[in-house]
């Protein structure tokens, strides 16, 4: 038969062999990105407010905290952020900030709209007063609740910041926008799924890859942080779930294209009228911010700020990251 033949071409059988993998590897991925989605749906809750929709989750119990993602993000990253804080005795609420997964755009473009609608939500929960903690791109959001509803905030976080305005040039060339840098590595989902498996069987080197994107450190450096990072449980585990929170990238690219154009002109904040207690905390060695983003809120009066040593842009990984962590639980729990 002319099939039989057909095979016994070697470089045939090879062909067939490949397409055999491919096609496999195909249905393995979109298997993969079906349940992850399914995931994220059921985790979560949605609330229609005055403002708009919004997608959020809880955990915990305790005196609240407001947890804003970064970018790439949604409530997910919300969660893995603020689980130190769940294990230090507070409820998180994490939302997804608008574009990210079923939280839609409309909900809020700008960062005041963003801040009209976490209060809007707030308001829906019956929760008259909360803590705000807010990482990356998220800041501006917190900044502005902050800003315009000073008697719902009790206290404000500031993790790796961005708040101070770029240019093109600042993202496309020097690489100083985290979300446009994480987004454009991750290459799709099919991307993120190669970091799903990559975090899953070698956390280790993942980390370590991640270092080289996101520190200054040394490449010797970058290797012995890491190692020493995923003998931690706590730190194997926020790692792996912060990395999940970038996965599938799909459904939060609407929400790191808007946040890429919203840092082109941020609104001006008058911190001098911001008498709340604000903790800006950044690390040492961080190569996706800039001391300007922290240094953009000096004039607040009661302002805090923490330099996380060897730590880079997600400050809660590395070798200082518990007790920076900790100092973190200490302020939220202080007397406003």
């Amino acid at each position: 038969m002319t099939w039989f033949r057909w095979l016994k071409n070697p470089f045939a059988l090879l062909a067939l062999l490949g397409l055999l993998v491919v096609v496999g590897g195909l249905a393995y991925f979109e298997n993969w990105k079906t349940q992850r989605q399914s995931e994220l749906i059921r985790r979560s809750e949605m609330k229609e407010t005055v403002a708009g929709k919004v997608e959020f989750a809880r955990a915990g119990s305790g005196p609240k905290v407001l947890v804003l993602h970064g970018a790439p993000g949604g409530y997910d990253q919300g969660l893995a952020i603020g689980q130190f804080l769940v294990e230090a005795g507070f409820e998180v609420l994490a939302p997804s900030r608008p574009g990210y997964l079923r939280t839609p755009l409309v909900s809020g473009i700008l960062p005041e709209q963003q801040a009209n609608l976490f209060a809007a939500l707030l308001d829906e929960l019956q929760i008259s007063s909360i803590a705000v903690v807010a990482f990356g791109e998220g800041a501006a959001s917190a900044v502005a609740l902050a800003s315009a509803y000073p008697d719902k905030v009790t206290h404000l976080v500031l993790l790796s910041p961005v708040l101070k305005t770029r240019t093109w040039k600042n993202i496309l060339k020097e690489n100083q926008l985290p979300g446009w840098q994480m987004n454009a590595a991750l290459t799709g989902d099919i991307g993120a799924w190669t970091l799903d498996q990559w975090v899953r069987w070698d956390p280790a080197q993942a980390l370590e890859r991640t270092f080289e994107v996101s520190t200054t450190l040394k490449p010797f450096d970058q290797f012995s942080d890491a190692q020493d990072a995923m003998k931690l449980p706590k730190q194997r585990e926020r790692f792996t779930e912060i990395a999940r929170s970038f996965l599938p990238v799909s459904g939060r690219e609407t929400g790191i294209r808007n946040d890429t154009v919203q840092c082109l002109q941020f609104p001006a904040v008058d911190f001098s009228k911001m008498a709340l207690p604000l903790l800006v905390v950044r690390g040492e060695v961080d190569a996706l911010t800039t001391p300007a983003d922290a240094e953009i809120s000096s004039k607040a009066g009661n302002r805090q700020q923490l330099i996380v040593e060897r730590g880079g842009y997600f400050v809660m990984l590395g070798p200082s990251a518990e007790v920076a962590l900790q100092q973190v639980v200490e302020f939220l729990k202080s007397t406003p």
